[in-house]
């Protein structure tokens, strides 16, 4: 018997990473994303403004700080959020995901539960499609923090 599951590690390789940050005032996180956001990612925790760019040659917006990924979950967990996210929307620029679980339609028609039983004039306006979940949760795995990525369906009438 093979089993499946919905639910995947992210192995993290290493203890402590760097990430960019400025202090956060309301005013500077909107500037910030306002001038930048097509290529970088900002979040807020605390005191700071956290600062993800797109790709590794981009300058410098932030102090580097380095921290520990054991005690920096909230962070940890934005950042592979903002990646998972752009990663996705780099391959796949015609969906809108929502962001934080990301939720997105399917675009299949065989997804649609009614698309054969709806006379031809409705079909492009009335569905019942599946609804794909993915979610970034932090789990004990045999003793050991860790995030996981948990993909989810359900059905959504529109």
């Amino acid at each position: 018997m093979r089993l499946t599951s919905n639910i995947f590690p992210i192995e993290i390789p290493f203890d402590d990473f760097q990430v960019q940050r400025v202090p956060y005032t309301e005013k500077s996180l909107k500037a910030f994303r306002e001038q930048h956001n097509t290529q970088y990612s900002f979040f807020k925790k605390d005191g700071y403004i956290y600062i993800s760019p797109s790709t590794s040659d981009l300058p410098l917006l932030g102090t580097l700080v380095t921290l520990i990924v054991d005690e920096e979950p909230q962070i940890v967990g934005s950042l592979i959020r903002q990646i998972f996210f752009r990663a996705f929307k780099d391959r796949f620029p015609q969906i809108k995901p929502s962001f934080n679980p990301f939720r997105l339609p399917s675009s299949k028609d065989e997804h649609n539960l009614i698309l054969d039983e709806l006379p031809n004039s409705l079909k492009s306006t009335i569905t019942y499609k599946k609804l794909n979940e993915i979610d970034i949760k932090r789990t004990t795995v045999q003793g050991k923090k860790k995030f996981m990525l948990v993909i989810g369906s359900s059905i959504n009438g529109c």
